[in-house]
């Protein structure tokens, strides 16, 4: 799906979102503080 929204002209960043462990929860965390 990625592709399609990048071809409308938009930013698409893909990642996972469930929040499982607190490993996962900082992952996420930095992940969109990159954006």
């Amino acid at each position: 799906l990625a592709p399609e929204v990048e071809a409308l002209g938009l930013a698409c960043a893909v990642t996972d979102t469930m929040m499982t462990s607190p490993e996962r929860k900082a992952s996420l965390a930095t992940f969109l503080t990159s954006l």
